[in-house]
C-alpha cells in the first residue's frame, strides 16, 4: 500500500506541476494581467476536457478487477475501446476550439482578449493527444503499473517549468503554453502509447489503429463544415456561433450513429474481431 501510494503521490505532484504551475509563473515573472489572458485561453480547454476526464476515472477500478481476475483479453479490450471513447468526444471538441476559437473567444469575453487564441490552440491540441489516451493512465493505475509512469510525469513537470520560465522571457504567455505543450506532446507520443501495450502485450500499431482511426475520420468533416462556416459566416454573437456548433454538431453525430448502428450482418469485420485476431496471431 505505501509503496502504490508513494507513486500515486508522485503523479499527483507532478500533475500540479504540468498543469497548475503556469499561471503562478506568469505572476511571478510576466504580469497578474497577463494572467488573465492566459487563463481565458486555459479554461476553455479545461472546461471541454472535463467530462474525458470525468469518464476516465470509472476505468481504474475496473481495471483491477479485470487484472486480479486474470482477464487479460478484457483488459486489452477496455484499453482500446475505453480510449477510442475518450478520442469520440475529444476530437470534435478539439476541433471546435482550434477553427472557432477566435468567434467563441470575441462572443464570451471581446474582442480585447483575442489574443489569447494562440494559447487556446497550443494548449487544445496538447492536451487532446494527452486525454485522448486517458483511459491509458487510468489503466496503469489500476493495474499498479504506475512507478514509471510517475517518474516520467515529474520529469515532464520539471521540464514544464524550466521551459516556461526559459520562453516566457522571450514569447510571453505563447512562450508560457509551449513551455507545457512540448514535454506533455513529446510524453503523450513517444513515451505513453508504447508503454501501455507494452504492458498489455499488445501490438502497437493495433492499438492505434483500433483506438483512433474511426474518431480521426469522423472528425475530419467536422473540421470541414466548421472551418468553412467560419471563412462564409464569422460568428459574432452567440446565436450564429450556436448554430456553427449545431450544425457540425450534427453532421458528427450522424457520422457516429451510423458507424455505431452497421447492420450486423455486414460482411465487413467487426472491430473486435479484428483486434481479437490481432491478438491471437501475435
Amino acid at each position: 500500500m505505501l509503496s502504490y501510494s508513494a507513486f500515486a503521490f508522485v503523479i499527483l505532484l507532478a500533475d500540479k506541476l504540468r498543469f497548475q504551475s503556469d499561471p503562478i509563473l506568469i505572476g511571478a515573472l510576466l504580469s497578474s494581467s497577463a494572467i488573465a489572458y492566459f487563463s481565458i485561453g486555459s479554461k476553455l480547454v479545461e472546461y471541454s476536457t472535463a467530462a474525458v476526464r470525468s469518464m476516465a476515472v470509472t476505468i481504474t477500478p475496473l481495471s483491477s478487477h479485470l487484472h486480479a481476475t486474470g482477464d487479460v483479453v478484457r483488459l486489452r479490450k477496455t484499453l482500446v475501446s475505453g480510449n477510442r471513447a475518450c478520442a469520440l468526444i475529444i476530437f470534435p471538441l478539439c476541433a471546435i476550439l482550434v477553427i472557432l476559437g477566435r468567434s467563441i473567444i470575441e462572443v464570451w469575453v471581446g474582442a480585447k482578449y483575442l489574443p489569447s487564441y494562440l494559447v487556446l490552440v497550443i494548449l487544445a491540441v496538447s492536451k487532446t493527444i494527452y486525454l485522448a489516451q486517458a483511459t491509458s493512465t487510468k489503466i496503469l493505475l489500476g493495474i499498479g503499473k504506475h512507478r514509471t509512469l510517475a517518474g516520467v510525469f515529474l520529469v515532464e513537470g520539471a521540464i514544464n517549468v524550466t521551459l516556461s520560465i526559459l520562453l516566457l522571457a522571450h514569447f510571453g504567455i505563447v512562450g508560457v503554453a509551449l513551455g507545457t505543450a512540448i514535454p506533455l506532446t513529446c510524453t503523450s507520443l513517444f513515451f505513453l502509447p508504447r508503454h501501455v501495450c507494452r504492458e498489455l502485450g499488445i501490438p502497437l500499431s493495433t492499438f492505434l489503429s483500433q483506438a483512433y482511426v474511426l474518431p480521426l475520420s469522423l472528425s475530419v468533416p467536422l473540421a470541414a463544415i466548421l472551418w468553412f462556416m467560419r471563412q462564409e459566416f464569422p460568428a459574432h454573437h452567440y446565436q450564429s456561433l450556436v448554430l456553427q456548433v449545431a450544425c457540425g454538431g450534427l453532421l458528427y453525430c450522424a457520422g457516429l450513429g451510423w458507424a455505431l448502428l452497421v447492420p450486423k450482418g455486414s460482411a465487413a469485420i467487426k472491430p473486435w474481431e479484428a483486434l481479437t485476431r490481432a491478438l491471437q496471431s501475435k
